[in-house]
């Protein structure tokens, strides 16, 4: 059977958003959300509001193109894909840090900035080569017991994340091959990039930082400062981000 992500034609799904302006659309969001009031409140309404739009979108496209897709291999416990280099924008590390702060212990949050060091130490002065090949030791440290400790939170990239073959997801973390063959949903990836440009663009014409950093990097900064005046001087234009940031807006 031909399924859409075999080259399936798009055509006719504009109207439940694949073609919409989803970038000016979560820009427009952001803007109305922190543009009258830049406070910490209102500033982790961000991401999940960028979270539940891609949510709700993807969710439209999957019934309107219904037997056309394969179904999803990853369920909980599978977490070949959890020692990939994810990016984060700083509403989503804005939100992580709140989450920690709300339920991990001091002593979790001491552990949890030894594992996101020792990973910036294996992957420091590495090219995107040299870091694929030692990608099983790039577990992600919020990985524990095969299982997500800030699923509520995580990241935008984790959640467009999918695979249509496990097996290969294990052969291609165990081989050093990031993709291996593991046919993800291309759909949800588009949709989950536009959305998260837009939030990026909303947060840029707000005068705040905006761009990606690593996971690692992002978790180690909010980590090591008082989260509280970090979120506080970040809305307040200033570029607290600047040390890991990775690609700007």
């Amino acid at each position: 059977m031909t399924t859409a992500e075999d080259g399936e034609s798009w055509d006719g799904l504009s109207e439940i958003g694949l073609h919409s302006d989803l970038r000016g659309i979560e820009e427009n969001t952001v803007v109305v959300t922190l543009g009258a009031s830049k406070t910490r409140a209102k500033a982790l309404e961000l991401a999940p509001q960028a979270h539940r739009l891609a949510a709700q979108v993807i969710a439209r496209v999957e019934h309107e193109l219904g037997d056309l897709l394969p179904p999803v291999a990853c369920k909980a416990g599978c977490c070949f894909c959890c020692y990939h280099q994810v990016l984060i924008s700083p509403p989503e590390a804005v939100l992580i840090g709140d989450f920690l702060e709300k339920h991990f212990s001091e002593r979790q949050r001491q552990a949890l900035a030894a594992k996101a060091q020792k990973n910036l130490e294996l992957i420091a002065g590495k090219d995107l080569e040299a870091i694929v090949q030692i990608r099983p030791q790039l577990k992600c440290a919020f990985l524990q017991d095969n299982l997500c400790t800030i699923y509520a939170v995580r990241p935008m990239g984790c959640r467009a994340w999918s695979s249509k073959r496990a097996e290969q997801c294990e052969i291609g973390l165990a081989h050093g091959d990031p993709l291996a063959g593991i046919g993800g949903y291309i759909h949800r990836q588009k949709i989950a990039v536009d959305i998260h440009h837009g939030l990026l663009q909303g947060t840029k014409a707000l005068g705040l930082e905006s761009g990606y950093m690593d996971l690692a990097g992002g978790v180690n900064l909010l980590l090591q400062n008082n989260l509280a005046n970090l979120i506080q001087r970040w809305l307040n234009g200033e570029e607290v981000f600047s040390p890991v940031m990775d690609y700007r807006v």
